[in-house]
């Protein structure tokens, strides 16, 4: 849990950094990949290239009337390990989907497209299990 609460914050200073262009991308302080990514971000944020061990993916969250909103994107398993590559997402409005895709085995790639009604901001993860 901890670990997951560090990926965040580092996650979050890098959000921040890259907010004025709409893009934002994991920092990551060691060589090595988390086991999990997970980042609260609003209408306009793109994620590309988010890279766990044993997964990958990209998403961009897109509102409409300021208050719809929606994530898209895909998720790929990217290691031979016995593990799927998942993502889950939480809407602000209480809505969540646990999980909203789910790759599994290696080179497999499943898309996603969420939208719920009311929620301005999305925490979405991508993790392995």
């Amino acid at each position: 849990m901890f670990k997951q609460k560090a990926i965040r914050a580092v996650a979050a200073v890098a959000f921040s950094a890259t907010a004025v262009l709409g893009v934002a991308t994991p920092a990551s302080a060691a060589p090595s990949q988390p086991d999990s990514f997970g980042i609260l971000a609003g209408c306009g944020a793109v994620f590309n290239n988010v890279k766990v061990d044993g997964g990958a993916a990209s998403w961009n969250i897109s509102c409409t009337n300021g208050t719809n909103a929606r994530i898209e994107g895909f998720v790929e398993d990217t290691k031979a390990d016995g593990k799927c590559a998942q993502v889950k997402a939480f809407a602000n409005n209480g809505e969540s989907r646990v999980p909203l895709a789910k790759a599994c085995p290696k080179g497999t790639k499943t898309n996603f497209d969420w939208k719920t009604s009311g929620a301005t901001d999305i925490t979405a993860y991508l993790f392995t299990a």
